[in-house]
């Protein structure tokens, strides 16, 4: 029987903004238990413990694990999903579905036809900054 696993990196919780951590990534795997025991083996993490990228990325040693490991998560990609958001590309959809997208459903209109909701959340995420600088 297959597990399925989830893991998060990047979670600031509301903080959607913050400027330290401006991305978040849901990654998901699939495998059978022996396959997963052997890629952890590749990591040598201690039973029980979390495979942990800051504990990896300082060491030479460290880097070919991860390295390793990588090769063989390849080879099984059919396997894993990972889904990477920018947080604050996010919170700009968002302010459009609740706030744009209901008055144009007022009016009879479709805001994700032809795309305007991508193309307005574009516009509007490469325009703040500019904006936001000038008004402060």
């Amino acid at each position: 029987m297959n597990n399925v696993y989830f893991d998060e990196a990047g979670n600031s919780g509301f903080q959607l903004l913050d400027p330290v951590q401006p991305v978040f990534v849901l990654a998901s795997n699939c495998f059978d238990e022996s396959t997963a025991t052997e890629m952890i083996k590749l990591l040598n993490v201690q039973k029980g413990g979390e495979a942990k990228f800051k504990n990896f990325k300082t060491s030479d040693k460290g880097q070919r694990k991860i390295v390793e490991f990588l090769k063989t998560v390849i080879t099984e990609n059919e396997k894993v999903k990972v889904t990477v958001y920018h947080k604050k590309y996010m919170a700009m959809g968002l302010l459009l579905d609740y706030l744009v997208e209901p008055q144009f459903a007022e009016r009879g209109m479709n805001f994700a036809a032809n795309k305007y909701n991508i193309i307005t959340n574009n516009i509007f995420f490469h325009l703040m900054d500019i904006v936001m600088v000038q008004v402060l």
